[in-house]
């Protein structure tokens, strides 16, 4: 009869210390979240795994680890108690886009979804839906669509403009020019042919209508073609002019006009080209033989005469 007193003693203050047990511990966890869901990239702390900061807590795996996407059970020991946690790190954040428009020339590739992305931001890998687009002239829309691994999309509208290139190049260095006859002259000197999309470009020169040896104005033509034949043509005046000649004569005979004949220079100069020519005369004799003279008279107060 002890013996069963004894054991029913014993089992009531186990039934006691039980219920003390789930009392406490149903308590405690009411501080506890149980389930505990992370946005992928944010931190995990001791704080979003309980309620009440008072309480001192500990896990058995450390929580700055948990990085990946996935579910994790952690175990939560409150004083004496244990609790299983499940943290969820999920990724519903959709990628961040950048796009730009574009504008290409119809004879240019069509671009890619990668030419119109500028920047993609987003923690997990992701891929780029391929885009349609029509090789035909004017602006059409472009649906960019960035889809991460975990399902989150983004989608975002670009413009693609398709133009046609019809612009000819252009010609810089055309002045116009002015030689003397029988000079040669480089008519590509200078001169360059500019294409706002291929840059410098080569081209010709026809001078035929120009004679080099005949004094006059005359019509250079140039022409020069981009690699889509858009053609420009210019013209170039060039101006021919007589050649300058100049003679240098040696032992050319001198004679000095004083002091006899300070107005003299006409005759002074008659006689050196007459001695260069072999006639010998001197100025003197030039004046008294041959110079036409005439009376000296006066006639209404003025003076007339050679």
């Amino acid at each position: 009869k002890k013996v069963l007193k004894v054991l029913g003693v014993v089992i009531i203050v186990l039934i006691i210390l039980s219920s003390c047990y789930a009392f406490f511990y149903f308590q405690m966890g009411k501080g506890i979240n149980k389930d505990v869901i992370k946005e992928y990239g944010e931190s995990i702390c001791l704080s979003d795994l309980i309620n009440d900061e008072k309480l001192m807590a500990s896990t058995d795996i450390d929580l700055s680890a948990l990085k990946e996407v996935g579910n994790y059970q952690v175990k939560l020991k409150l004083n004496i108690f244990t609790y299983s946690i499940l943290v969820k790190i999920v990724d519903t954040t959709a990628p961040l886009i950048e796009v730009q428009d574009l504008e290409i020339y119809i004879d240019e590739e069509l671009p890619t979804v990668e030419d119109f992305i500028v920047n993609v931001e987003d923690l997990s890998e992701y891929s780029m839906e391929p885009i349609v687009v029509e090789k035909k002239l004017g602006s059409q829309a472009v649906n960019i669509i960035v889809t991460d691994k975990y399902g989150n999309q983004a989608n975002m509208d670009a413009t693609l403009n398709i133009i046609e290139d019809k612009d000819p190049p252009v010609f810089e260095g055309l002045s116009s020019l002015i030689i003397e006859v029988g000079e040669t002259v480089d008519l590509y000197a200078g001169v360059t042919a500019e294409d706002k999309r291929f840059g410098t470009v080569s081209f010709t020169v026809d001078d035929s209508k120009v004679n080099y040896q005949v004094p006059g104005t005359y019509t250079i033509y140039y022409e020069a073609s981009d690699s889509l034949g858009n053609t420009a043509k210019e013209k170039r005046t060039i101006t021919i002019i007589p050649k300058e000649v100049t003679y240098e004569i040696s032992n050319f005979p001198t004679f000095s006009q004083y002091p006899n004949y300070p107005n003299g220079c006409e005759i002074a100069s008659a006689t050196m080209l007459l001695n260069y020519f072999n006639i010998d005369i001197g100025i003197k004799e030039y004046v008294d033989f041959y110079l036409p003279k005439e009376e000296v008279y006066e006639k209404d107060g003025l003076r007339y005469g050679p």
